[in-house]
């Protein structure tokens, strides 16, 4: 967690309503926790950390009008960082070399086949009951922690757990035969 849900939510609301001291405040509680979650992903390169968790920052504060009071800033501010990381890792994968054209679009030959894999993936995935995919989907496609999952779909972590074993279990189950058969 970033910080105690309660105290984060309300900085967050005196934030929105123009107090920048209690911006200035939330902003120091979620800098620490957000630069340990970029470091654990990021295997150990600092730097980046830094940077990530700086940008977050400054994302959480540039669209704190786009938060809902009655959802969780934990899972939110997690949202945007999340986000922050993918775009991070987009960028550090191409090289300095590598030149896109601009009038060749590079990701046309994925389309169809990533398409595809989305709709396989939701297809075996609506197999399991609605709560138990939710979870799954949350921790194994979207990258959210367990205690995260847990707090969106309002459970302990230890439910959450449970659910996703039952569902991997589930599963393995129902894809062996098919498997098998190829």
């Amino acid at each position: 967690m970033l910080g105690n849900e309660t105290q984060i939510r309300n900085l967050m609301i005196e934030a929105q309503s123009g107090d920048m001291i209690a911006a200035r405040r939330l902003l120091d509680i979620l800098s620490g926790p957000l630069e340990r979650f970029f470091h654990n992903r990021l295997f150990g390169t600092g730097s980046d950390a830094e940077d990530l968790a700086q940008e977050t920052l400054l994302a959480i504060y540039t669209h704190r009008a786009k938060y809902d009071p009655s959802r969780s800033l934990n899972s939110w501010c997690y949202a945007v960082a999340r986000h922050k990381l993918i775009d991070h890792l987009r960028r550090s994968s191409r090289t300095p070399n590598e030149r896109l054209d601009e009038e060749a679009d590079p990701l046309a030959h994925h389309r169809v086949e990533d398409a595809v894999m989305r709709w396989d993936l939701n297809r075996v995935l609506s197999r399991l009951p609605t709560r138990q995919r939710s979870v799954l989907h949350d921790v194994r496609v979207l990258g959210f922690t367990i205690a995260e999952a847990a707090e969106r779909h309002g459970t302990t972590e230890t439910a959450a757990k449970v659910m996703i074993h039952r569902s991997m279990k589930t599963l393995r189950s129902q894809m062996e035969p098919i498997i098998a058969a190829i």
